[in-house]
This record gives structure tokens, C-alpha cells and sequence, in this order.
């Protein structure tokens, strides 16, 4: 049912009884309805007063300017729409990028795997200082053991750990982000 003509028609007296039945049945139906029923209402009585008395004038006026409300009323809708839509994809923008930077590797953590072959303590330690911004204090006799793992973005305390085990040695930890490692260990450095 096309609403809009048989408003028009009932607000010109073309209409039947049954038509009218049929209006206000439409109206009570929904909020919705009752309000596009009160805009075609304004619409349609400013369209009466700018068309003077002629009656052909006052129907062709008024459904133009009902048309032009509602196509301009739809307009509104899908700016509206396009905005909402642009905001939600900028929040997914947002999020998207805050997971990004929560769950990538903090600041200073290595992005590869790191490796060691063969290779003197003292490099690795210098290697894992620079990398993570630690101080490792290693005893002196334990400089020259070779090293040989490799570590994906493992924790400093991680490789210290694996480290230590492999030359058999042992580590502390001090509270500003420093470590000891110390003991006799490697003694046989081929097998490090």
C-alpha cells in the first residue's frame, strides 16, 4: 500500500470510508508510522497555504513537497549511516593498533632469533646486554666458555638460565636489572 498517495487522497476528499479505515488502522500501528503521519500532516498544510484555493495546485504541491521531505529525510539516514559506519571503522583501527602495540615485543627485546655457535661467553654477555639493556657481571674464569643455543624473544632471565646450565655455573639476580653468573664451570670448552 502505497501510504503517502492514500494520505493525500483522504486530505483532498478522494478517499473512501474503507481508505480512511484503512489510514488510521496504518497510523495506530506503530509509533513510526504515527510519526511519518504527523510530517506529512506539516508538510501538507504548508503546502495548502502557499497554493491559495485551487484545488489541482494544492494536491500536485503537496505530494512534491511530501516526496521532497521524505526523499530528504532518507538522505539524512545514509549520511547518518556513513558516519556511523566511518566511526566504527575507525574504532577497529584503534583496536586493531593497540593490540598490535600491547602484544608485539616491548622496546629493546629482540624481534629474531638469536643464536650463539660456538661462541665466548664474554661476546654473548655483551651481545645480551646491548640487546636488553642489562648488566651481567660474569667471574673471570668463566669469560673464555663457549656458548651455543638460540633464543626466540625469551626473557632475559630465560637465557641466563639456559646459559648457566649449559657451562654449569650458577646465576643471581639483582633488582636493577643485573645478574651474577659465577662458579667453576666448563672445563671441557669443546663440549659447550
Amino acid at each position: 500500500m502505497d501510504n503517502t498517495k492514500l494520505i493525500i487522497n483522504i486530505w483532498s476528499k478522494q478517499a473512501t470510508d474503507s481508505e480512511t479505515a484503512e489510514l488510521k488502522a496504518w497510523i495506530f500501528a506503530s509509533e513510526g508510522n504515527s510519526y511519518k503521519y504527523e510530517l506529512l500532516k506539516l508538510l501538507w498544510s504548508d503546502a495548502q497555504k502557499s497554493t491559495g484555493d485551487n484545488p489541482d495546485n494544492f494536491h500536485k504541491l503537496g505530494l512534491v513537497a511530501i516526496k521532497t521531505a521524505i526523499r530528504k529525510k532518507r538522505q539524512k539516514q545514509k549520511r547518518k549511516r556513513r558516519i556511523l559506519f566511518g566511526l566504527m571503522a575507525i574504532t577497529i583501527l584503534v583496536i586493531a593498533y593497540l593490540l598490535i602495540a600491547v602484544f608485539s615485543p616491548p622496546h629493546g627485546r629482540p624481534d629474531k632469533i638469536t643464536r650463539f655457535n660456538q661462541t665466548p661467553l664474554r661476546e654473548v654477555v655483551a651481545d645480551l646486554e646491548r640487546k636488553y639493556d642489562i648488566k651481567i657481571e660474569v667471574k673471570e674464569n668463566l669469560l673464555d666458555c663457549t656458548f651455543s643455543g638460540s633464543f626466540y624473544n625469551d626473557s632475559p632471565g630465560q637465557i641466563i638460565r639456559v646459559i648457566t646450565e649449559r657451562i654449569k655455573a650458577n646465576y643471581t639476580v639483582g633488582i636493577d636489572r643485573s645478574f651474577r653468573i659465577e662458579g667453576s664451570g666448563c672445563n671441557d670448552k669443546s663440549k659447550n
